[in-house]
């Protein structure tokens, strides 16, 4: 039941993304940003055209810079317009957000070239 709370949870943000923003602050990790890697848009994680949820483990979040790496693919992201869910569908903070933790996210593919993530959801 959980499963399908969230996955009408997700389709019914993905249908607000045109019409609303919220605004967020994002906390990040606070390890060194030398430490992330470009964002490469070749890499074999970001070949999926599909609008499917890819998993992986967060690495570091950077808030300052809007930057994620999952799974060692340094990813963007926009501070104020990122939803994050629970693993019960429950709207959360992008500060609920820390390495080492198993998430779902869905990618913004409006620009091929950089694609973005749009939304997070904690496993």
């Amino acid at each position: 039941m959980n499963r399908l709370a969230g996955a009408k949870t997700l389709v019914l943000t993905s249908m607000l993304l045109c019409s609303t923003a919220w605004a967020v602050q994002v906390v990040g990790d606070s390890g060194s940003r030398n430490s992330m890697r470009p964002i490469d848009a070749n890499a074999s994680s970001m070949r999926d055209d599909s609008n499917a949820m890819a998993t992986g483990v967060i690495d570091a979040i950077d808030a300052d810079t809007g930057r994620i790496v999952i799974n060692a693919v340094a990813l963007r992201f926009d501070p104020a317009s990122v939803l994050v869910f629970s693993s019960s569908g429950t709207r959360l903070s992008p500060s609920a957000l820390h390495s080492h933790q198993n998430v779902g996210f869905l990618l913004d593919r409006k620009d091929p070239a950089h694609p973005a993530v749009r939304v997070l959801y904690l496993k």
